[in-house]
C-alpha cells in the first residue's frame, strides 16, 4: 500500500515540476499600458498590484498613484477622451471582452456595449463624439461606431474578411483599417470616408501589413510590412493617393509598435526590447531606452512614458533624446 502511495506521489511531483515550465511566469507586481492625459499632467495605467488588472492614475511625476476601478474582472487598453472628461477601456468577463467608460475619478463605471460577443479595440474620434471599435457580433470581426454612452451602435464595414485596427484621421472624417483574408493570406489597407459614405482600398499585399497610426497632418498612415520572415519589417508612409507605400526606415527586426510624435516630426518604435526615436526624413534612429516596451508620447512630443521588462514591470518616463530616464512606479509603493 505504501509503495502505491509513493508511486502516485512521485507522479504528482513530476507533473507539478513540468507544469512549472509549461506556465509562463507572470510578474507579481505589474504596471503596463501607460497613456498621457490630453493636458500632459496625468498618466493612466494598468496595475496588478492588488490582485487583478485594474485601472490606476498618477501625476506625470509618479506621485498620487490612485486606483480607479474596483472589480473582480481584468481591465485593459485604457484611453482618455480628447477633452479628458472620460476614460475608455476594455474589461474581460468570463473570457468575453466588453467596452466600458468611467469618469477620471472612477465614478460612473459602465458597460457601453452590453453584448454576448467580443467587443474590443475601441478608439475615440478626435472630437470625442464617436467611438470606433471591433465587434464579432455578426460572425466575423467588423468595424462599428457608437456614441460615447453606447447608444446608436452601427456597423460601418461590410466585408467577408476580418477587419481590424480602426484608426481615426486627425480631422475625424476618415477611418483607416486592415482587411485580412487569413486563408488566402491577402492583406488590404483601406480608408473609410464618411463624406462619401464608402471605403477605398489604397494598398493590398500578400505580405502581412500592420497599421499603426495616422499622421498628424492627416495625409498618410504609418504602417509596417513584413518582409521575408515574420521578424523582419519595414516602416512605410502610405495614403490613398500613393500607388505604393513609401519606406521611411531600413529593415527592423521584431517590430512591435510604432507611433508618430504629436507634432509629426518624429517616429517612435519598439523593436528587440528597446525603444527607438527617429526624425522624419532621417533613416538612423536613436535608441532612447533598452529593455522597455509600451511607449506613449507626451502631448508636447518631448517625453515618452514606457514600461520595463523583468520580474517587476514598472513605468518610466524619458526625454525623446534618451536623457533623464525616471522610474515612476515601484514594487514598494512608498519607495
Amino acid at each position: 500500500m505504501k509503495s502505491i502511495q509513493l508511486f502516485f506521489c512521485l507522479i504528482f511531483l513530476t507533473l507539478l515540476h513540468f507544469s512549472s515550465y509549461a506556465q509562463p511566469t507572470i510578474p507579481d507586481f505589474m504596471n503596463t499600458d501607460p497613456v498621457w492625459s490630453p493636458d500632459g499632467t496625468r498618466i493612466l495605467f494598468i496595475s496588478r498590484r492588488d490582485g487583478n488588472y485594474e485601472i490606476y492614475v498618477m501625476d506625470h511625476d509618479g506621485s498620487n498613484q490612485t486606483r480607479l476601478s474596483y472589480t473582480r474582472w481584468d481591465e485593459s487598453n485604457p484611453s482618455w477622451s480628447p477633452d479628458g472628461s472620460k476614460i475608455l477601456f476594455e474589461t474581460e468577463q468570463f473570457k468575453l471582452r466588453q467596452i466600458h467608460t468611467m469618469n477620471p475619478d472612477g465614478s460612473d463605471y459602465r458597460n457601453i456595449t452590453r453584448t454576448r460577443t467580443d467587443e474590443l479595440s475601441a478608439v475615440w474620434s478626435p472630437s470625442g463624439d464617436k467611438i470606433a471599435f471591433e465587434s464579432l457580433r455578426n460572425g466575423n470581426m467588423q468595424i462599428y461606431l457608437m456614441n460615447p454612452d453606447g447608444s446608436d451602435q452601427q456597423r460601418l464595414t461590410e466585408t467577408s474578411t476580418n477587419v481590424s485596427r480602426p484608426i481615426w484621421s486627425a480631422d475625424g472624417d476618415k477611418l483607416a483599417f486592415i482587411s485580412a483574408d487569413l486563408i488566402e493570406r491577402i492583406y488590404d489597407t483601406r480608408i473609410y470616408q464618411f463624406a462619401a459614405d464608402s471605403s477605398i482600398s489604397y494598398y493590398d499585399s500578400s505580405q502581412q501589413i500592420h497599421l499603426w497610426q495616422w499622421s498628424p497632418d492627416g495625409l498618410k498612415t504609418l504602417c509596417s510590412i513584413t518582409e521575408s520572415t515574420p521578424s523582419l519589417n519595414k516602416l512605410y508612409h502610405a495614403g490613398p493617393l500613393a500607388d505604393e507605400p513609401i519606406p521611411v526606415s531600413k529593415r527592423i527586426f521584431h517590430l512591435l509598435d510604432a507611433k508618430f510624435s504629436p507634432d509629426g516630426s518624429q517616429i517612435m518604435y519598439h523593436a528587440d526590447k528597446a525603444i527607438y526615436v527617429m526624425d522624419i526624413g532621417k533613416s538612423k534612429p536613436v535608441k532612447v531606452a533598452k529593455n522597455m516596451s509600451s511607449a506613449s508620447w507626451s502631448p508636447d512630443s518631448k517625453k515618452l512614458v514606457l514600461v520595463s521588462y523583468g520580474e517587476e514591470m514598472n513605468i518610466y518616463t524619458v526625454n525623446s533624446d534618451g536623457s533623464d530616464l525616471k522610474q515612476l512606479t515601484f514594487s514598494d509603493i512608498d519607495s
